[in-house]
């Protein structure tokens, strides 16, 4: 096999924390172990019951960082580009990250399919990865679309930047969130309800 890339330098986020939700607010930056400095500035952490924060971000692809406590510093854990495209000509089908994990303590991640050109009706603009332990994940298969809810038959230019909200439990998804270009009418956040299986 060839040899695994050199790692890339250290950057730093950017968090801004506060005691309570009206503030005030205190700007933090954090360290982050060997993810360059064009590093994505569209982090996504998961805070794990004791205390460890894990993150994904985009560092020329989707690698994993974890750190003891949300102050960092955070170090490498994954793989550089462990979300990969199942279809090459989609060169940056991993952008924007959600990651989350399920009831099952499982790992998945939503992506943003990135393109510089409007999409047409009905692309795919969303993808799904999963993992069983947040480091080796699967590829990048199609989640969703651009079509737009409720309203049949209108499409977004682009759907991007997926965000779940949770029942109180933490883990099932009731609502996706995207932000949405739509011809003719502007830019908005559009608040899909999520299905639920009945099992």
């Amino acid at each position: 096999p060839p040899p695994p890339p050199p790692p890339l330098g250290n950057s730093t986020l950017t968090v801004y924390a506060a005691s309570s939700i009206i503030g005030p607010w205190t700007r933090v930056d954090v360290a982050v172990d060997e993810a360059g400095s064009s590093m994505n500035k569209c982090p996504s952490p998961v805070m794990l019951s004791n205390g460890t924060v894990r993150v994904m971000v985009l560092t020329g692809g989707s690698t994993v960082f974890e750190a003891t406590t949300w102050r960092g510093p955070y170090r490498r854990i994954s793989d550089y580009d462990v979300a990969k495209c199942t279809e090459k000509v989609f060169k940056w089908c991993a952008e924007g990250a959600f990651m989350f994990q399920d009831s099952r303590s499982h790992w998945h991640a939503l992506f943003h399919r990135f393109t510089v050109q409007p999409q047409p009706q009905s692309a795919w603009t969303g993808g799904h990865a999963f993992s069983y332990d947040g480091i080796v994940w699967s590829n990048v298969t199609k989640a969703y679309n651009t079509s737009l809810w409720p309203q049949p038959g209108l499409y977004a230019h682009r759907r991007e930047r997926p965000k779940l909200v949770f029942a109180q439990d933490g883990t099932t998804p009731l609502y996706l969130f995207n932000g949405v270009d739509v011809p003719g009418y502007g830019t908005y956040t559009m608040a899909v309800p999520i299905a639920q299986s009945q099992v």
